[in-house]
């Protein structure tokens, strides 16, 4: 991650001259923070942690990684996240 905050600082492709005007990522940082874009990707995160965090709060994490998303019901054989404790 920190080499692409690098690279895209020194190096652009020319098709996005059209786009890009020479901002640098701290001054786009400073923008999204200005604007409160950077509270609405925090708030997101959080709202998507919040389970993860009830769960080592109430001490009932199991150690497998499950941690219950699962949306679209593919998680069929239970047998399996038993044989990895």
């Amino acid at each position: 991650a920190a080499t692409g905050l690098i690279v895209q600082d020194l190096f652009t492709l020319p098709f996005y001259s059209k786009w890009y005007t020479g901002e640098k990522v701290w001054a786009l940082h400073d923008k999204l923070v200005s604007i409160g874009a950077a509270w609405q990707v925090l708030l997101a995160i959080g709202a998507l942690e919040f389970p993860f965090i009830q769960k080592c709060i109430e001490g009932t994490l199991d150690g497998t990684g499950d941690y219950g998303f699962d949306p679209l019901s593919l998680k069929s054989d239970r047998r399996a996240v038993t044989e990895i404790k």
